[in-house]
């Protein structure tokens, strides 16, 4: 998961470097590469791209995608989901079916609960 810890500390420290970024969303666009992330690593990722301001709707759709695949975000952690949903929400890209997803899987898995205020 380096690359995922790569972007969030350069998110943390809100360096905004738009070569490292436009390297990231290539190095994410290779054929697997986002199969391999943790989910963890996911949100780490999209979290770091929201709070850079670095919008990609062609990554992040990927993203969403892969997410979406099999039982994904039974995986999750709630902080992992709402920084999800936060990042999505921040660069203003709604990908309608993770959204859908999220809310089905939020409320219908029982998971509500685990969110804090």
């Amino acid at each position: 998961q380096n690359l995922a810890m790569l972007v969030w500390a350069y998110a943390t420290l809100e360096v905004k470097h738009e070569e490292l970024m436009d390297a990231v969303a290539f190095r994410l666009q290779q054929t697997g590469y986002l199969a391999t992330f943790t989910p963890q690593g996911m949100a780490n990722v999209v979290w770091a791209f929201a709070k850079l301001g670095y919008k990609n709707p062609d990554i992040m759709a990927m993203i969403a995608q892969e997410i979406l695949q099999g039982d994904h975000l039974r995986r999750f952690s709630a902080q992992g989901l709402a920084n999800i949903a936060w990042a999505f929400a921040t660069l203003r890209i709604e990908e309608e079916g993770l959204l859908q997803a999220l809310a089905r899987h939020v409320t219908a898995d029982g998971r509500l609960p685990e969110f804090t205020a």
